[in-house]
């Protein structure tokens, strides 16, 4: 297990910070970090709040917790904790806070603490079923082949990509939403925050959350395209005792337990008509109203709505209510994709790629190449700041010398890039004389028009290496669109 220690700049006073339990797919473990060095971290003080964070598939769903109780985490939807994972029982474990205790219920898989100990290594014991275990700061858990991970707030919270992401305010419509975020956020008015994937709503939100009067407060992150169909009611509002088959406790609802927080509902334009209704009753009246209840329970929280949508078309097309997008429309932030903040492209990268070093404790930064800083301003970014901040951290660690080079950032793989088709037998015998109309569809994702690829071409006398180094991409995509437009392929002149 490798071990992270916290920045000398992470290492603040932790009074009146809230801590998690962080969880994650272990076929992911480059989504979190595996193990934090909490050793200098003092012990849970009385009153501080507990959150869950759940991160499963690469989606990571936060989960405020109660001041004080017993949770039972395990596979069944009834559960206080459910998490779908196949290595875990049905009732697998249960966790009681303040007091961070942690019992194994007869799981198939176990209960494990894995403790850190003063030379850096980690100690694993199993947890006997039926005797409680106390855990403390800095101990890992693992239920089954999930592992839990009982970390500070603020070391999540202060998650490099975000640092990089909010510090970069350079394009003037960015410097707009900066200034307005900065006079709404004090306020309770809803926000809704739209943009493509990837351009960095969440980070957004969080920011709206830490600069309100509920910084202190959870913030709970909903997923509602992730809310399965079926429960959706009730994990957003919870249910009594006996409302449906298998209801054989009362549970409180996500929204619920928010309280005094923020709800940041990602996705939300993919939220059920019928839940959308039941949502529209919370932001009027500020009460929820549990399945199979009688009476609306008062909350008190902030909705923090994002979507990719175009939610005013979703509500010609009768998929959104009207009225939910007038109250969730309180204040309306559009964030631009890259591709049109263009000038934030380098500084973004400066600044993932002193992260990324950091991270795999690289003892220096390799410089940008002036072909890479070409490609850089030129690639779309369909992916926006997200796929920016993974292509630096692949990057960082393809490069073993002190330049980056384009090749490092060789994105021409089928995620991005669909292979252009080959051309057919016959088209080979009689390619056409006729260049090929230049349409959006016959561009690779770089834009590389027939031109563009015949003057690389002639500029290196044919050296199609050369000429795709030049052009940002690799020499196999090169050759696919030479084929795709029917060009000849000249051969370079054999160096003496």
């Amino acid at each position: 297990m490798t071990r992270q220690k916290l920045a000398s700049r992470e290492r603040v006073p932790l009074a009146g910070r809230p801590w998690a339990l962080v969880l994650y797919d272990p076929a992911r473990p480059g989504r979190m970090n595996e193990s934090i060095d909490t050793a200098t971290l003092p012990p849970l003080s009385s009153g501080e709040r507990v959150d869950l964070v759940f991160v499963l598939d690469g989606q990571s769903t936060a989960r405020p917790l109660p001041e004080k109780g017993r949770l039972v985490i395990g596979r069944d939807p009834e559960t206080s904790v459910c998490i779908s994972h196949r290595s875990l029982s049905r009732e697998h474990a249960a966790l009681t806070v303040p007091d961070l205790v942690i019992e194994d219920l007869g799981s198939t898989n176990g209960t494990f603490v894995r403790a850190l100990q003063p030379d850096g290594s980690t100690v694993e014991t199993r947890v006997v079923a039926g005797q409680p275990v106390r855990v403390s700061a800095g101990a890992t858990l693992r239920f089954g082949a999930v592992t839990a991970v009982l970390v500070p707030s603020f070391v999540r919270a202060s998650d490099e990509g975000a640092i990089a992401t909010e510090s970069v305010l350079i394009d003037p419509r960015m410097r707009e939403i900066d200034a307005l975020v900065a006079r709404v956020a004090p306020s309770d008015i809803p926000v809704l925050i739209l943009g493509e994937t990837g351009v960095g709503k969440e980070v957004l939100a969080e920011k709206i959350h830490r600069s309100s009067a509920r910084r202190t407060r959870p913030m709970l992150k909903l997923n509602c395209a992730a809310l399965s169909e079926q429960l959706v009611e009730s994990e957003l509002f919870g249910h009594e005792k006996g409302a449906f088959t298998g209801a054989t406790a009362a549970k409180p609802g996500l929204i619920e337990t928010a309280t005094g927080g923020t709800v940041m509902l990602d996705e939300i334009g993919d939220l059920r008509l019928d839940a959308q209704a039941k949502l529209l009753r919370v932001l009027e009246e500020g009460k929820v109203l549990r399945v199979g209840a009688v009476t609306a329970r008062p909350v008190d929280v902030r909705f923090v709505a994002a979507t990719h949508r175009d939610l005013e078309q979703s509500v010609t097309k009768g998929a959104f209510r009207r009225d939910l997008y007038f109250r969730l429309a309180g204040v309306v932030l559009r964030i631009p994709p890259l591709r049109e903040r263009r000038s934030e492209i380098l500084p973004l990268t400066r600044g993932f790629l002193k992260a990324a070093c950091a991270r795999h404790k690289r003892s220096f930064e390799p410089a940008l190449s002036d072909e890479l800083l070409q490609f850089l301003q030129n690639h779309p970014w369909t992916g926006n700041v997200r796929e920016l901040r993974h292509s630096v951290e692949r990057a960082v660690l393809l490069c073993d010398g002190s330049v980056l080079e384009v090749r490092h950032f060789d994105l021409s793989g089928p995620m991005l890039e669909a292979p252009p088709p080959a051309p057919s037998a016959l088209a080979r015998e009689k390619p056409s004389t006729a260049p090929a109309p230049e349409t959006p569809a016959s561009r690779n994702p770089l834009g590389l028009t027939r031109e563009r690829i015949i003057a690389a071409l002639e500029q290196h006398a044919g050296n199609q290496t050369r000429a795709a180094k030049s052009l940002g991409v690799a020499r196999r995509t090169l050759v696919n669109w030479i084929e795709r437009y029917d060009l000849a392929r000249p051969r370079a002149p054999k160096e003496e």
